[in-house]
């Protein structure tokens, strides 16, 4: 879960339901991201206890997050902190973690952490119906593919993600079918895309 995935995640808004309210959760979400890929695991361990004790305010007749999409962004954000921390301290007791080999001064080097499961935890997208949207089963097929790729984490198929983001091609349905928000899946893959490029 990268900084960029934080800061540009998109949600619903609503209106004439209740909702989070978007500004609370925007700050949250600055918070996060100036976290997200730190070397340091007591700057984690503290966004990582606050994650499930934040509470939003809940908006009505105003603008707002749509609040299931938000609680499942930070549940898919709180799985890849607690994997980030895992490495940090993996690391650390290998002796290859945020401090250099003379115990004084960090590594010049960024930290790449690889695309995992938990960045694909099963995203909600704005289901459509009055106008376009992609077939749901083409999108939930496609993502359970990556899935199962992320989780075997062979070489070649953690190389060959974003060039199988770039070709996929998702069947469109309108007029009383419903299907998923294209622009949402599009901008979901885009990030997941990146992520795995930056994991070579």
């Amino acid at each position: 879960m990268t900084a960029s995935m934080i800061l540009n995640q998109k949600f619903t808004v609503t209106k004439f339901r209740e909702g989070y309210d978007m500004s609370e959760v925007d700050s949250f979400l600055d918070e996060l991201g100036l976290v997200a890929e730190t070397r340091e695991p007591a700057e984690l361990e503290a966004k990582l206890r606050a994650i499930p004790a934040k509470r939003f305010q809940v908006t009505k007749f105003q603008n707002g997050y749509d609040m299931i999409e938000v609680d499942e962004f930070l549940d898919a954000v709180e799985a890849g902190f607690t994997e980030r921390l895992r490495e940090l301290h993996a690391g650390a007791a290998s002796g290859t973690g945020s401090l250099g080999a003379s115990g004084s001064e960090p590594f010049s080097q960024p930290v790449r952490v690889p695309l995992s499961v938990a960045d694909l935890h099963e995203p909600k997208f704005t289901v459509t119906k009055f106008r376009e949207g992609y077939k749901k089963q083409d999108v939930d097929d496609f993502l359970e593919e990556l899935r199962r790729s992320v989780a075997r984490a062979t070489a070649i198929e953690l190389q060959s993600i974003p060039d199988r983001i770039l070709n996929a091609q998702f069947e469109v349905v309108k007029f009383f079918k419903e299907g998923y928000d294209m622009l949402e899946v599009d901008d979901f893959l885009d990030a997941i895309g990146t992520k795995a490029r930056n994991s070579r």
